[in-house]
């Protein structure tokens, strides 16, 4: 079994991994935009105690509680 510290490293490799097909590590991405890239759905759910989630199955999708500041949904 993976510990947390195990965890945050190996989704730290695979962020870098999608970083370096981009332009550069300075410059802001959209998450948005990504994730369309990825093939995976985004989601907005109107309930007001969801930050955010990941679901892998039956397809990648991201579910992100509509009800939160623009800058979490973000």
């Amino acid at each position: 079994m993976l510990t947390r510290k195990d965890l945050a490293r190996k989704a730290l490799a695979a962020a870098l991994e999608i970083r370096k097909t981009k332009e550069n590590f300075v410059n802001p991405i959209c998450i948005y935009d990504l994730a369309e890239e990825l093939n995976i759905g985004v989601w907005f759910a109107d309930i007001p105690s969801l930050e955010g989630m990941y679901s892998n199955s039956p397809r990648p999708a991201i579910i992100i509680g509509s009800e939160r500041p623009a800058g979490r949904r973000v």
